[in-house]
Order: C-alpha cells, then structure tokens, then sequence
C-alpha cells in the first residue's frame, strides 16, 4: 500500500508521529469538553489507546491490503473496518483507565474522539491521493 519499502517507512515516521500528537490532543481534549476526564488526566490513557490501536491498524493494514487488492473489498469498507477496530481497541483501553464512569458514557466519548480523528485522517487520505 504506501509502504512500499523500509525506506519509504522512514520517510512517512515525522506524519506518523505528527498524526499521532494531534489525535492524542485532540481526544485529549474532547474528553475534557465532554466532562469525561480533565485535559491533563486524559493524555496517558488516550496516548496509551491510540498506540494500541496503531499496531492493531498495522496488522489489519496488512490483511484488509491483500483483500481489497484481491478485488474482494473497497478502500471505504476497509477504513470502517479499521473505524471499528480502533472504536474497540481504544474502548478497551480508555474503559479499563475509567471503570468508575459508566460504560454508555465511554462508549459515546470514545465514537466522538475517533469520529473527529477519522475526519483528519480521511481528509490526509484524500490529499494523499491527488
């Protein structure tokens, strides 16, 4: 797919780790706005779920490449699979940081947070393309 060599691996790390601040802020903040868990609080769960489900990504990557190369999928089946793959990952994480908090209201904050993050990501995706 985009990684067509260790080499070119490389040269995508400085967007990937870019990305990946961004989102953490970003999550980190809806948290907050949503009255889930102060700003400060939320940076070590939310970093440690977006990690998590970055290496669940790479190996689903992998898979969902070979699939839609095969003509057996299409790229927007293989970003809502990745969507619901990261919803559960990061749900898992951000859950077992806030037992406390019902698990409704985990639900509904971590569909926003991804929700906002996937708009980022589409939106590089489809600059990526032209």
């Amino acid at each position: 797919m985009l990684f067509l060599n260790a080499g070119g691996a490389l040269l995508l790390l400085p967007f990937l780790i870019l990305f990946m601040l961004i989102a953490i802020l970003l999550e980190s903040w809806i948290m907050h706005l949503l009255r889930y868990r102060l700003f400060k609080k939320s940076l070590l769960p939310v970093s440690i779920a977006n990690l998590v489900s970055l290496f669940g990504g790479f190996g689903l990557i992998e898979v969902l490449g070979r699939i839609i190369n095969a003509g057996q999928s299409t790229e927007l089946l293989g970003l809502l699979i990745l969507f619901a793959t990261t919803l559960i990952l990061e749900g898992i994480v951000i859950y077992a940081f806030n037992r406390n908090k019902p698990f409704k209201q985990t639900a509904w904050v971590i569909l926003l947070m991804n929700i906002s993050t996937y708009i980022i990501y589409y939106l590089i995706f489809l600059m990526m393309l032209r």
